[in-house]
């Protein structure tokens, strides 16, 4: 271990210097694929584990919940040495999970890596997760290339010929490419083909892997390879095309060096800053001796202190230096750096443009961080594609826990900032908002491994606010010393307008008159120029517009308003839930002359007051969120299947019926949805199981809203609506 840290620690100081010796990549797959048996080889490869373990010991999942389960929950990262054709290479590989529970540390991790291998099960084909996980990584402007795994299983098991494995492959191939089509960022084309390398297929558990490439170069055939397979040979295979050879060499041909990845992926997560500035030109160019920029993408809070995990995109971030953490808007003196060696850290002297690394001693820092040497555009927000939609009370067994609680929770909301909490104010419970219910009883184990035992109540759903209408006329709210009106409109946002704010092509947060571009794509959507202009905030996809004019205080209370906005839709009037989908117009402003009398004091009660009443006086109404599920189950079980569905509410999008075998494709409200695996393997004697595929929010039946209100209200300890 010891000489495995200095060669770690070597390769840091000198192969960084060659720019093009860095790989940072990750593996991403649909849950069960085979990433973390896939890690190993490489791993082995690397030397980090022995080659007769590899495929078996699963080391990136370092978590003994990980083991138990057989599930990655958290991503984990390595920083080693592999070699193609002589040639030593800098890898930073991050493992990230496959359950959409844990979609949020395979967001986070795509800030970090430039290069993704995509697993698919050869005979499961491409599942959601695999969409999923694609959509993130193209999203930031992270190329993929295609790993098939699981051959062994499509040749022992569906006994197939080479002809039908071709075949199989094609459509697996054909799947990838439309979504990547759909996907990739602009003037690029990443589809992959088994003619440039990038598609490979074998069994990573096995350890061997082929490609186009390496079929002319060893001479093997499709019938050979199902021959050695049929006949228990795989060792052979493994021997004479070893995966992380082969799958190194497409790595290193066809994955980017960080200097080409981030020509393209800077514009992507810098979409506010000026490409053509100083900080700007050093990071599309990945320079080492320009500005420092660095990102963090995941914290992680343990009993030996907290750590923070990021990637440095130009400068070189350096032991001792002082730095400003632009989101807390402060100097920070940076005491140890290193990188990541699964679950242990090598220390290191300084890190490069383009590598990874590791930080401790920043308290309390932030996911989404961005550090430079002097205040500078951040990076933009890390957004996930799922956002919480259950929620559980948590509470302290013994009261006299509830401190340590209290800290416990804080701790894990900054590690994983998709967990969502609130307080009700009645029963002093934790309310927390996970994007399932194994990402809530994941926290629950967290918190119990810090000795707090915590009693839970059962799930809820999450659900949103909205208007179905304008608002008859302006509301007016008097601020509490009675010396301001306020006065303010809602409407629903135009459809094109929120698709747009959902698909975060105008990017959430406050508006500036430089954002130029966000007023003509509004422009673009059917608001004429001059209101576009009058853009202030986007939060939870609605916005807040300025249509005063002629106040000149107005400047110096917008902020104010601002921030009021933020807080009322991140607490709607009905449910205390987040609002989506409203525009929210400043019409009107009576304010004092002197600045004493509107204070923070004085208008944030205003603005809720103000927008609160102006969303019930507009049709206010629920929206619940769906899942968009696949059912996987014999064709025998369709019928009983859909009565199932219909009785929970649900609805069937389509049915693909090849042979005895049936996917259902359907949506199904998350209130209906606990316990339904459960049922689903009872209704089909064990035959069916359910993969989630998307989810959405739809408006609630006005009958069933009435309940949910007052059911939720009860549960947050808020009083009757009409009190």
């Amino acid at each position: 271990m010891a000489n495995l840290e200095e060669v770690v620690k070597y390769a840091v100081a000198n192969l960084s210097k060659d720019i093009t010796t860095v790989r940072n990549i990750a593996t991403i797959a649909h849950i069960d694929h085979g990433k973390t048996t896939f890690s190993d080889s490489l791993l082995s490869a690397g030397k980090v584990i022995s080659d007769k373990y590899a495929g078996e010991q699963c080391a990136m999942s370092a978590w003994d919940v990980e083991q138990q389960r057989g599930i990655t929950i958290l991503a984990s990262a390595i920083t080693m040495v592999l070699n193609s054709e002589g040639k030593d290479y800098l890898v930073n590989l991050i493992d990230t999970p496959g359950h959409v529970d844990f979609g949020g540390a395979v967001t986070r991790s795509m800030r970090a890596i430039d290069g993704a291998i995509v697993l698919v099960d050869a005979v499961d084909g491409i599942m959601p997760q695999t969409e999923t996980v694609l959509k993130t990584a193209l999203s930031v402007g992270v190329k993929p290339i295609l790993y098939i795994n699981k051959v062994d299983r499509l040749i022992n098991e569906l006994k197939i010929t080479s002809e039908q494995m071709q075949e199989r492959f094609i459509g697996i191939i054909n799947g990838v490419n439309n979504f990547i089509a759909a996907y990739q960022p602009s003037n690029v084309d990443w589809r992959v083909s088994l003619q440039n390398n990038t598609v490979m297929f074998g069994s990573a558990k096995q350890k061997w892997g082929i490609s186009m490439k390496w079929m002319k170069k060893t001479g093997i055939s499709f019938k050979q390879i199902i021959d050695l397979v049929q006949q228990g040979k795989q060792e052979e295979l493994s021997k004479k095309m070893p995966l992380a050879v082969v799958v190194f060499d497409s790595v290193v041909e066809n994955l980017p060096f960080p200097k080409d990845a981030q020509k393209i992926r800077i514009p992507l997560i810098w979409k506010r800053g000026d490409l053509a500035s100083t900080w700007g030109q050093a990071m599309l160019t990945a320079d080492s001796s320009g500005p420092l920029m660095a990102a963090i993408t995941s914290v992680s809070s343990t009993k030996y202190g907290n750590f923070a995990y990021g990637r440095v995109f130009s400068g070189t971030l350096k032991e001792g230096m002082e730095v400003y953490l632009n989101k807390q808007k402060q100097k920070a003196k940076i005491q140890q750096i290193a990188v990541q060696f699964i679950d242990k850290r090598v220390s290191v002297d300084e890190v490069r443009a383009g590598s990874v690394f590791s930080l401790s001693g920043l308290k309390d820092i932030l996911v989404g961080e961005t550090i430079s040497l002097e205040p500078i555009e951040e990076f933009e927000n890390i957004t996930y594609l799922f956002e919480p939609v259950v929620v559980k009370a948590f509470e302290a067994k013994n009261p006299q826990e509830l401190p340590n609680l209290i800290e416990a929770i804080a701790q894990e909301v900054r590690d994983d900032p998709t967990y969502k909490v609130e307080l009700n104010r009645e029963t002093g419970q934790h309310l927390v908002y996970g994007l399932g219910e194994l990402h809530l009883d994941i926290l629950q184990t967290r918190i119990k491994e810090r000795g707090i035992e915590v009693k839970t109540s059962e799930p809820l759903v999450v659900y949103r606010e909205s208007v179905e209408s304008s608002s008859r006329q302006p509301f007016q709210a008097r601020t509490p010393n009675k010396h301001n009106d306020l006065f303010f409109s809602v409407r629903p946002l135009p459809d094109a307008v929120y698709q747009t704010l959902v698909k975060k092509d105008i990017p959430p947060g406050n508006i500036r008159k430089k954002d130029v571009f966000i007023f003509e794509k509004l422009h673009t959507l059917g608001y004429d120029s001059d209101t576009s202009k009058r853009a202030r905030y986007i939060h939870n996809e609605c916005i807040l517009f300025d249509l005063t004019r002629g106040i000149v205080q107005m400047e110096e209370i917008i902020e104010l308003i601002k921030q009021g906005f933020v807080m009322t839709v991140n607490n709607g009037p009905q449910l205390g839930d987040k609002m989506m989908g409203v525009e929210v117009q400043i019409v009107d402003v009576k304010l004092h002359e002197d600045a004493i009398h509107r204070g923070p004091a004085q208008v944030y009660p205003a603005v809720k007051e103000g927008i609160g009443g102006a969303i019930m006086d507009a049709k206010p109404c629920i929206y619940e969120p769906i899942m968009k599920i696949r059912i996987d189950t014999r064709e025998t079980y369709v019928g009983d299947i859909t009565k199932l569905l219909n009785g929970l509410r649900g609805t069937i999008e389509n049915i693909d019926v090849v042979g005895e075998q049936a996917i259902i494709y359907a949506d199904l409200p998350i209130s209906e949805s606990f316990g339904f695996e459960a049922v689903l393997k009872s209704t089909t004697s064990g035959h069916g199981f359910f993969n989630l595929r998307d989810t959405y929010y739809s408006k609630l039946r006005q009958d069933l809203s009435q309940k949910v209100i007052a059911k939720v209200r009860v549960k947050k300890g808020l009083p009757p609506i009409h009190a």
